[in-house]
């Protein structure tokens, strides 16, 4: 998680301030997620054409094309962990667009043309990450918990 966030936080902080994501910023994540998706494959590919369509979509409306490789390097990245995360990950990233829109929208009291799209994709992989985590831990302690009760059916035995 630190080295993603590592690499995320230029990312975010270079959409905010020039509104461009360096190709070597994208070039150094695919290095990190490259084995990953080597590893695990590509995961199910309905879902993953379906996010590529998806973001082409936006990207035809008018999202950058930093963005729009941000996006696919991530999307496949979720899709090769085989949960159901891309889903809620793309929601999420639209929640969180439509959010900044509007928090632009009251503070300078017009619509924006454009906003940086980085901080949204980094807040829907922290909110991914950390349900993630959260059920890594969850199982875990349902194991251990699990296995402390068949340990203690075997002492009363």
């Amino acid at each position: 998680l630190l080295p993603f966030v590592i690499l995320l936080a230029p990312i975010v902080i270079s959409d905010i301030h020039y509104r461009r994501i360096p190709n070597i910023y994208l070039l150094l994540l695919s290095y990190c997620l490259i084995p990953t998706i080597f590893i695990r494959g590509l995961g199910e590919i309905t879902p993953l054409i379906l996010f590529i369509v998806a973001i082409f979509g936006m990207s035809v409306l008018g999202m950058g094309m930093g963005d729009f490789k941000l996006l696919s390097l991530i999307g496949v990245f979720l899709n090769a962990q085989g949960q159901p995360s891309l889903t809620y990950f793309s929601a999420l990233v639209l929640t969180f667009s439509m959010a900044h829109v509007f928090w632009i929208s009251i503070r300078s009291r017009s619509i924006p043309n454009s906003i940086p799209m980085a901080p949204s994709i980094f807040l829907a992989l922290t909110f991914i990450w950390r349900r993630d985590s959260n059920c890594i831990c969850h199982n875990r302690v349902m194991r251990w918990l699990t296995a402390g009760e068949s340990h203690g059916q075997a002492l009363s035995a």
